[in-house]
């Protein structure tokens, strides 16, 4: 994910910083998305000065942590060759000895 901030010259890559990022299900509804919502690992960081005078950081942001748990069991099955995706009629990899 790519940010613009606020020039901050104390922010380095490497860094972890706390993201709010709101579900995009409606224009009234202010919910946090709980998957990407969280703690983010800043791997790049460009601080650009326009001719102007303005300053802007931009960074790339990478998710380092889940606030919900994702799936537990994956909905792949090795005996198609293709994903089970929410059928719940296939077996799951720790329900195959042959996976």
């Amino acid at each position: 994910m790519s940010a613009d901030i606020i020039t901050n010259l104390t922010t380095q890559v490497g860094d972890v910083m706390y993201v709010n990022i709101p579900e995009m299900s409606g224009f009234n509804n202010q919910d946090l998305d709980k998957y990407l919502t969280g703690y983010f690992i800043i791997s790049e960081m460009k601080t650009i000065i326009r001719p102007s005078g303005e300053t802007a950081t931009l960074l790339r942001l990478n998710k380092d942590s889940y606030l919900t748990n994702l799936a537990d069991a994956s909905l792949y099955t090795s005996d198609s060759g293709s994903a089970a995706f929410g059928n719940p009629n296939k077996n799951s990899p720790t329900d195959n000895p042959g996976y």
